[in-house]
This record gives C-alpha cells, sequence and structure tokens, in this order.
C-alpha cells in the first residue's frame, strides 16, 4: 500500500488561479505526475494540466519514444482545439499559435512478487528524489541545485515543435529500497531540497514529517519562511511525497 501526501501552493504575491504547478495522483494505476507551465508559453496552466491528467490515467504506461510521440501529439490537439474555439485578440493570436510548454515528471510503480519496481519519465526542471535515511539515493533528472539556473528544455504543445525535443525526454528506473521515500518536485523548491541536503538535513526531514501529518497552515508557514530566509526562490511550489 502506497502512503502518499500532497502540497500545493502559489508564488508569494499571486493568487490560486495563477498558480501554473500541477499535480495528479492515480492510485489505482500507482502512477504519479506534477509539471510546471512555463510563464512564458500561452495556455501553459492547461498545457501542464493536460499532461499530469492524461499520463497517469493513460490505460498503458507512456515511456517508449514511440508512445510519446503518439500522446504528446495527441494532447497537443487536444489543446489547440481548445483555443481554436474561443476569439482571441489579434495580439494573442501568434502566442497561441506558439502554444504552452510545461516541464513535467512521472512516476510509476510495478509489484513482481515480492519486490517492487519503479519507473519515471522526466523533460525539464520538474525532478523526482527518492531519500533513505536522510541521504539522498536518486536526483533526476538534475542532481544540482546549481543546474537550476539554465534555461530548461520544456514540452510543447506544438505539435511540430514537439519533435525536437522527444528525444531529451529522460528515462530511469529501479528497485524500491526499504526505507524509500519518493519526492516529486517542481523546480524551485527541488533546487531548496538539494541545496539542503547538503547544508540542513533536518529541514527536509521537518518537511517530510509535515507532509505525512497532513497540517497544511505549517506546510504554508515552513515554505514562506524559507522564502523570506532566500534560500527557497519565490516561485509556485509542488510536492507529492510517495512511499512505498
Amino acid at each position: 500500500m502506497l502512503s502518499i501526501n500532497t502540497f500545493l501552493i502559489q508564488k508569494r504575491g499571486s493568487e490560486v488561479i495563477d498558480c501554473e504547478d500541477v499535480f495528479s495522483a492515480n492510485e489505482g494505476r500507482k502512477r504519479f505526475c506534477i509539471a510546471d507551465g512555463a510563464t512564458e508559453g500561452f495556455g501553459s496552466r492547461y498545457w501542464a494540466r493536460l499532461i499530469v491528467k492524461h499520463w497517469t490515467r493513460s490505460n498503458e504506461l507512456i515511456i517508449a519514444r514511440e508512445q510519446l510521440m503518439k500522446w504528446s501529439a495527441a494532447l497537443g490537439l487536444r489543446f489547440e482545439r481548445r483555443w481554436q474555439r474561443r476569439p482571441l485578440p489579434w495580439f494573442a493570436e501568434e502566442k497561441a499559435r506558439s502554444g504552452g510548454y510545461a516541464a513535467f515528471v512521472g512516476l510509476s510503480f510495478r509489484e513482481s512478487g515480492h519486490e517492487c519496481y519503479w519507473k519515471a519519465i522526466a523533460i525539464g526542471d520538474a525532478c523526482l528524489i527518492i531519500r533513505n535515511k536522510d541521504v539522498i539515493r536518486i536526483s533526476f533528472p538534475l542532481d544540482d541545485p546549481e543546474k537550476f539556473r539554465f534555461r530548461p528544455v520544456l514540452l510543447p504543445s506544438n505539435q511540430c515543435a514537439q519533435q525536437t525535443v522527444l528525444d531529451k525526454i529522460e528515462v530511469r528506473s529501479g528497485l524500491v529500497e526499504p526505507g524509500d521515500s519518493f519526492f516529486l518536485l517542481t523546480d524551485a523548491v527541488a533546487a531548496w531540497f538539494l541545496h539542503a541536503a547538503k547544508s540542513t538535513p533536518g529541514e527536509i526531514t521537518k518537511l517530510e514529517q509535515m507532509l505525512q501529518c497532513r497540517n497544511r497552515d505549517e506546510l504554508t508557514e515552513f515554505i514562506e519562511c524559507a522564502r523570506s530566509k532566500g534560500s527557497l526562490r519565490n516561485d509556485d511550489v509542488c510536492i507529492v511525497r510517495v512511499a512505498p
């Protein structure tokens, strides 16, 4: 049985409706996904929502490149049809043709006998971090807080543009070890997590405990405190923790 904890909060100074981080948890299929829509794109929040919803609910696990090509193209077409039905001002039409962009990471579990295996897919700067006994065992696709300074490759809704980035999507898999905690994190909190793991590991333990207690008020206060200190960049935050 999986233990699942989630937390989502918009950047300071923004409204909830402006949050471009999203997540989906499908306990039945043992799939979990987060995405971060790019502000500079058009309708990126909706694009991110399409990604997480359809990746976790798909009849088959979307991992192989051929699957990704069909899946992303179908989502892109659905995205375009939504906006084609709506009248847009002239200055928004060009941006609409470029479409939305999003980073995402998806995680799935599969049991075989007495063992459990995980498989993950990612593009951009949303991350999967596996932590065990206060040690980060795996951080994927980024493993250094300094790497978040660079502009990430994102999945576009535009079908023509998709072909140039599908080869940049990374896949990892492995055996679930006893005591593993799996964290799906968007960029700002992922960078904070990796830095805190080296400098103040007790802060991560505190975060994990609050997630398990499902205390939103304490989690919000914790995030706002980290923002005030400057250790956490003021951006939307999405966390999904899964413990097999």
